[in-house]
């Protein structure tokens, strides 16, 4: 009985003492916001845009494959970015210099002749939506000067993927009724070059990829079109001329 009651005692003196306070467990400050790592690229596409650009010229050896046909000549490409795109080349014989033909892309139109043939060609580069293939002139001037097609206000508005060692930004623009989208890859290790860059629309698409120095290789894949343009000389900031003047005497063609 003592026994039992010697129990009680230290039972309720236990139950008395007071708990241990239970130790506060210390908030832990969240780890600071880290910059995404698509800030810098994203950058990098804005500042490509915005670097001043004179007229722009490369003369080099071009080469064209489309309906199992091949066909090689020099090219002189001449390109003005302001106050308004304009595009010129002057087609020759690679081997004696015998003048093929001229183009200009101007006001999202195309106007050129072919010599050989003694034909001409004046449409809008709209023509080339019946094609499935939206590209304006402005389209073209960035395509072959390795500039972005499209930079997205925030790096968040597009969407961004690592595919074969390039970093692939992606978006989507409304051109009217329809949607275009857009494809840029810059190098991982230099976010100033361009790798390639892709034009999709109504199922077709357009793809340029640069080697450097001003070279670069364009395929309409759906159309079996490959050029394939190597530069030799290229120069900027020159003030350049553009002549022009379509023959009179030539018969209308159309593509």
């Amino acid at each position: 009985m003592k026994n039992l009651a010697l129990a009680l005692v230290l039972l309720g003196a236990a139950a008395c003492r007071s708990p241990k306070p239970t130790p506060l467990l210390l908030a832990v400050a969240p780890e600071a916001v880290k910059m995404p790592m698509y800030d810098k690229p994203h950058a990098a596409l804005q500042s490509l845009l915005l670097a001043p650009l004179g007229d722009d010229r490369s003369v080099g050896t071009l080469k064209v494959d489309f309906g199992g046909k091949s066909l090689s000549a020099k090219l002189d490409l001449r390109i003005r970015s302001k106050p308004e795109p304009i595009l010129w080349m002057d087609v020759a014989d690679p081997l004696i210099g015998l003048k093929i033909g001229r183009a200009r892309i101007y006001q999202d139109s195309v106007q050129g002749y072919i010599r050989l043939y003694r034909q001409y060609v004046n449409e809008p580069l709209s023509r080339l939506r019946s094609m499935g293939i939206d590209v304006k002139t402005e389209d073209a001037r960035r395509l072959v000067l390795g500039l972005p097609l499209a930079v997205p206000v925030q790096w968040s508005d597009a969407k961004w993927s690592v595919v074969d060692s390039t970093l692939v930004m992606s978006l989507t623009e409304q051109r009217g009724t329809y949607e275009v989208l857009v494809e840029v890859a810059l190098d991982l290790g230099s976010s100033n070059r361009l790798v390639w860059q892709r034009l999709t629309s109504q199922g077709e698409e357009l793809l340029v990829r640069y080697s450097g120095e001003g070279s670069w290789i364009a395929e309409v894949p759906k159309q079996s079109v490959r050029a394939e343009f190597r530069v030799n000389q290229h120069t900027t900031g020159e003030v350049l001329s553009f002549p022009f003047e379509l023959p009179s005497d030539y018969a209308r063609t159309s593509f």
